[in-house]
C-alpha cells in the first residue's frame, strides 16, 4: 500500500496496536548528494522534512492515515506500542534529537525513552555509556 510522503524518508520500522499500524515519518531522508559523494548510507538529517507519526487504521488504506506532528527526532525501532484505556496510542521508543548530521553519518547524541502520541513527548534521558571509554 502506498502512503504519500515527501523527501524520501527513511521509514525504518513500524508497529501495530489493536486499531492502528504505526508508521514513523521522521526527518532522516534520502540524500542524492550523499549518494553521489560515495557514501554507502545515503540518508541524512533533513530539518525541512518535519516529524510525524502516522496512525493508519488497520482496515484502512494510505488515504486514511492520521498524521500526528511531533518534535523532530529519529527512532530506529519501536520497542512496544499499545492503546491505553483512553484510546491514546503509547509508543515505547528511544528517540534521538538528531542523527546523521555529520558528513559520515552516525549518532549525534544519546536518545530518550518513552513518548506519548499524540499528546506530546515525555520520558527520561539515558546517557550513553561505554565501559571501554571509546565513546
Amino acid at each position: 500500500m502506498a502512503i504519500p510522503v515527501a523527501h524520501g524518508p527513511c521509514i525504518h520500522d513500524c508497529a501495530f496496536t489493536a486499531r492502528f499500524v504505526i508508521v514513523l515519518d521522521l526527518p532522516v531522508t534520502f540524500s542524492f548528494r550523499a549518494l553521489l559523494a560515495g557514501y554507502r548510507f545515503p540518508f541524512r538529517w533533513n530539518p525541512r522534512h518535519g516529524a510525524r507519526v502516522g496512525l493508519l487504521p488497520r482496515q484502512g488504506d494510505g488515504a486514511d492515515i492520521l498524521r500526528c506532528e511531533v518534535d523532530p527526532c529519529f527512532v530506529f525501532h519501536i520497542a512496544n506500542a499499545y492503546e491505553d484505556a483512553d484510546g491514546q496510542v503509547i509508543l515505547d521508543v528511544i528517540a534521538y534529537a538528531t542523527v546523521f548530521t555529520a558528513i559520515g553519518g552516525g549518532l549525534d547524541e544519546p536518545g530518550r525513552l518513552g513518548h506519548r502520541i499524540p499528546s506530546g513527548f515525555h520520558g527520561n534521558w539515558f546517557p550513553a555509556h561505554d565501559p571501554s571509554g571509546m565513546v
